[in-house]
């Protein structure tokens, strides 16, 4: 049975991109409260109440987190985008059509960082 547990722990592990379940949550809470912050500043000023905004340092925390601590964030990510919409602006064009969106954004954020990664040589 001893084998089992450590086999346990290599599954765990994979699933959170080879760290420890507690390290990935850390840093995903970090990053989403980074994320909300820096989404809240940036949509201060939208463009004619369009939700439109010149800049986007939320965006390029993602890609950060992405690039630098792996794909395994890629579902954070994701969620981070429809949970700023939510909060932030309250799902102002519906629920069904802002969390489609959101996640689609997301997940265009995702394959830039795959292909940068792939680009740079960063598996």
């Amino acid at each position: 049975m001893p084998g089992k547990a450590g086999e346990s722990r290599n599954a765990m592990a994979a699933i959170f991109g080879g760290l420890p379940p507690k390290t990935y949550f850390e840093t995903a809470g970090l990053y989403l409260a980074g994320y909300l912050l820096l989404d809240w500043i940036s949509f201060v000023h939208d463009f004619r109440g369009l939700g439109i905004v010149l800049w986007s340092p939320h965006t390029a925390l993602s890609l950060a987190l992405l690039l630098v601590r792996g794909l395994a964030y890629a579902p954070v990510a994701i969620f981070a985008e429809i949970l700023a919409d939510g909060v932030i602006r309250d799902f102002p064009f519906g629920e069904l059509i802002s969390i489609s969106t959101n996640a689609l954004l997301g997940i265009g954020h995702v394959l830039v960082a795959a292909i940068l990664r792939f680009t740079l040589g960063r598996q």
